[in-house]
């Protein structure tokens, strides 16, 4: 169903956030309503302003737990990696990551605090997942997943999904 294993220290998921939060990156995002059936409002940003090489140094952990794990044909990124912020109120109801428009094979969500309430990854017939700061948990894309909604503090989550040939 799903792997968790370490991908950044404490230290570095909180360099992450100082620096997202000292240059401003937060972008508000939403997903119309009737493009998936709810929606979903994060504030995210593009890591590849200030931190290309997160993007290398995941790639590699997440093909390597690929190839132990799912044997998944991959090509890359779907998206650049981003972080999600879900503020008092935010969620994401069930959905997968893989639809028509999109090929991707492999997600993956890492919180960088701890400070919040609520906002739990659910994933579909799996036990519920005790979430660490610095602990990627990385599933197949078609896994359904959710966020529940965050009842007070900010949930601060590393996202990113990795592509492939389409399934047949």
């Amino acid at each position: 169903m799903y792997v968790q294993r370490e991908l950044m220290t404490r230290e570095e998921c909180r360099e992450l956030l100082y620096t997202a939060d000292a240059f401003d990156l937060w972008v508000d995002y939403e997903v119309p309503a009737d493009a998936v059936g709810h929606v979903v409002r994060q504030s995210i940003f593009d890591l590849r302003t200030h931190f290309d090489d997160l993007h290398e140094r995941t790639l590699r952990f997440l093909a390597e737990l690929n190839d132990e794990c799912w044997g998944f044909g991959l090509d890359g990124w779907h998206q650049p990696l981003r972080v999600a912020r879900y503020l008092p109120g935010y969620r994401h109801d069930w959905h997968t990551d893989y639809t028509d428009a999109d090929a991707s094979k492999l997600a993956f969500s890492m919180p960088l605090n701890d400070d919040y309430q609520g906002g739990d990854l659910q994933i579909l017939e799996a036990e519920p997942i005790d979430q660490k700061i610095g602990r990627a948990v990385v599933f197949p894309a078609f896994q359904g997943h959710r966020v529940t909604q965050v009842t007070a503090g900010s949930r601060y989550t590393l996202l990113g999904w990795l592509t492939g040939p389409r399934f047949v």
